[in-house]
C-alpha cells in the first residue's frame, strides 16, 4: 500500500491504524526470514548495527512479486482457526478468507455493488492536488491536457473563459504517461489526460522517476544559477569599465565642437566602419 493512502486511512479511521500496521506485520513474516538486506536488529547509522542496504538482493518487480504471492496466499489458503464462526455456518467449511467471504456474500444480508475494473482501479490510486495553466493541468512540475480541457478553452487567457482552480487528479504511481482529472468536486467522473508534448522528456517513466529527476534538475539549476550570477557580476564590470574608458579616450575639445559639425560626417564614418569589418574583424578580449 502507498504510504500516502495509509496515512490518510489513519487520519479517517484511527481505529484501523493498529490492524494495518500489523497486516504490514503478517505479510513480512512469510518473506522476512528468506529475504537478504531486510533491516533486523539495531540499525546501522543510529546504533552502530550492520547496514542492511549492503545485503539488498531484489529488483522492485521481484519484491513486488513477493509481496502479491504472500497476500494471495493469505486470501485463498490461510487458515483462521480461532474464527468466531456463525451458528448457521457449515461445518465443512474452510475457514479460508476467500470462504468466509463467499459465504458472507450469498448469506447475509445485503449485496456488494458491481464496479467496472476502470472504476476500481481509478479508486484505488493515490490522488494529488492539481493546478490549470496554459501550459495544461499540472501536477508534480508535470503537465497534462485532455480534449474535453482544450473544448472548455481552459487553456486560453480570456475574460470570458474561468478556469478552475485545485482540481484533483489520481494517478499510477507506475506511469506518468496518463493521469486521471476529476472536473466535479465529490464525483467519480474523471477524464483521461495525457502528456503534453512540453513533457515528453518524461514519456514512460514512473512518478518516482519524475519525482527524482525533478530534484537532480533542482539542484543543477541552483548550481547553474551560482555561476550565472558570477559571471553576470562579471559581465556588469566589463560594461562599466568599457564606458569609463571610452570617456577617457574621448579628446577633450570634442565638446567644443558644435552638434552640427559633430554629427557631420556619421554617415561617412559608418561607411567607413562597415568596410573595415569586412576587411577583418575586430578581436574583443
Amino acid at each position: 500500500m502507498h504510504s500516502r493512502s495509509v496515512s490518510k486511512l489513519h487520519r479517517l479511521r484511527g481505529d484501523c491504524k493498529g490492524v494495518v500496521e500489523r497486516g504490514f506485520g503478517t505479510v513480512q513474516a512469510k518473506f522476512k526470514p528468506y529475504t537478504p538486506g531486510v533491516v533486523v536488529g539495531p540499525l546501522a547509522k543510529k546504533r552502530g548495527g550492520k547496514d542492511y542496504r549492503i545485503d539488498a538482493q531484489l529488483m522492485i518487480k521481484e519484491f513486488t512479486g513477493i509481496i502479491l504471492a504472500a497476500i494471495l496466499y493469505r486470501n485463498r489458503f490461510h487458515t483462521l482457526e480461532k474464527y468466531d464462526r456463525e451458528p448457521d455456518m457449515p461445518t465443512d467449511l474452510p475457514m479460508t478468507p476467500i470462504s468466509l467471504w463467499n459465504w458472507g456474500i450469498q448469506n447475509r444480508t445485503g449485496k456488494l455493488r458491481t464496479a467496472s475494473y476502470d472504476t476500481v482501479k481509478v479508486a484505488l490510486f493515490p490522488r494529488a492536488k492539481a493546478t490549470l495553466s496554459e501550459l495544461g493541468v499540472c501536477i508534480f512540475g508535470v503537465y497534462f491536457t485532455c480534449q474535453e480541457i482544450v473544448k472548455k478553452g481552459w487553456l486560453h487567457r480570456s475574460k470570458e473563459v474561468k478556469r478552475p482552480q485545485n482540481m484533483q487528479v489520481a494517478y499510477d504511481p507506475w506511469s506518468v504517461d496518463y493521469i486521471y482529472l476529476f472536473p466535479n468536486a465529490n464525483s467519480t467522473e474523471y477524464w483521461l489526460c495525457t502528456l503534453t508534448p512540453h513533457c515528453r522528456e518524461f514519456i514512460g517513466c514512473s512518478f518516482w522517476d519524475v519525482w527524482q529527476i525533478k530534484d537532480e534538475q533542482k539542484k543543477a539549476v541552483a548550481e547553474n544559477k551560482l555561476v550565472s550570477d558570477a559571471k553576470h557580476r562579471d559581465l556588469d564590470r566589463y560594461i562599466q569599465e568599457t564606458i569609463k574608458n571610452a570617456a577617457k579616450d574621448m579628446p577633450s575639445d570634442t565638446r567644443e565642437i558644435p552638434k552640427t559639425q559633430r554629427i557631420k560626417g556619421i554617415r561617412q564614418n559608418r561607411r567607413q566602419e562597415k568596410q573595415d569589418e569586412r576587411i577583418g574583424p575586430a578581436k574583443i578580449e
